[in-house]
């Protein structure tokens, strides 16, 4: 458990991070697919922060 604030974004998704870990996030991060993989990948232009993101639909 722990706090989960939400993102500012310019999808039509509702999308939250948790505050423990905001520090370890760009300002610009990117949600992408990769199709080798069949995963979602979560990158900034600096860097991969996660190549197989979880989610968690409701």
């Amino acid at each position: 458990t722990g706090e989960w604030e939400p993102l500012n974004n310019s999808q039509h998704l509702k999308l939250y991070i948790h505050t423990a870990q905001k520090v370890f996030f760009d300002e610009e991060m990117t949600i992408d697919f990769n199709e080798k993989a069949n995963t979602l990948m979560l990158k900034s232009p600096q860097q991969i922060l996660s190549p197989r993101m979880g989610i968690l639909v409701k």
